[in-house]
């Protein structure tokens, strides 16, 4: 696929930009994967619906990190992952009929890391920006019995900047994470129909293996 070439292509160059590689006490990295629970606020107010319910879209997070330790506690950890985010939304409040926003990205967060405690049990936490690559787009539209889809490549932007915090712990090998992503570029083309430019939003929890 197209995208995932550039996404790869990206994450090797952005680690072999990270200032100081060859001199970090030690270089790592692993996988990881888990939950996602997107929405994008005030998706209602900009479709001008008289009365709208927003739900999260529930989907999945997975890929691979590369960990640059430049100190014992401090880090440049770039990641590449697969993200689902979206918004489920109702026009009216009785939720008869209900629109599901569904995109799918191709991310590429940078993240700084700040780790402390033990080696055998870690805590840390981290925070950096994020560039998504728009891999898939849909509206999905269910009525009653009758589900409709349709692409929707038209109205949303291929790409999605954002900035994600978090933090978690890590067992030896083993490590369970959150973090809260926050776009802070508009996911709509102009023209797509809405009264104001609207964002994602995503909480994630993850679980990974390191090597």
């Amino acid at each position: 696929m197209r995208h995932s070439t550039v996404a790869a292509l990206l994450l090797l160059g952005l680690a072999a930009a990270v200032p100081g590689t060859a001199a970090a006490q030690h270089v790592g990295g692993g996988v990881k994967g888990g939950l996602t629970f997107s929405t994008v606020p005030e998706i209602g107010q900009a479709l001008d619906f008289d009365s709208s319910t927003e739900d999260y879209r529930a989907g999945v997070s997975a890929g691979l990190f590369i960990e640059f330790e430049a100190t014992g506690w401090f880090a440049i950890q770039p990641e590449l992952l697969y993200v689902q985010k979206g918004v489920d939304v109702s026009p009216t409040a009785d939720q008869i009929v209900r629109q599901r926003l569904e995109v799918d990205y191709i991310e590429i967060p940078v993240l700084a890391k700040l780790t402390g405690g033990p080696d055998a049990f870690n805590v840390y936490v981290f925070g950096g920006p994020t560039f998504g690559i728009r891999i898939d787009s849909e509206i999905v539209t269910e009525f009653a019995t009758t589900t409709l889809t349709r692409d929707a490549s038209e109205e949303i932007k291929g790409t999605d900047v954002g900035f994600a915090v978090g933090g978690g712990v890590k067992f030896s090998f083993l490590l369970i994470e959150a973090r809260l992503t926050q776009g802070v570029t508009a996911i709509n083309k102009a023209g797509a129909g809405l009264s104001q430019d609207v964002s994602n939003r995503t909480f994630s929890i993850m679980g990974g293996i390191t090597f």
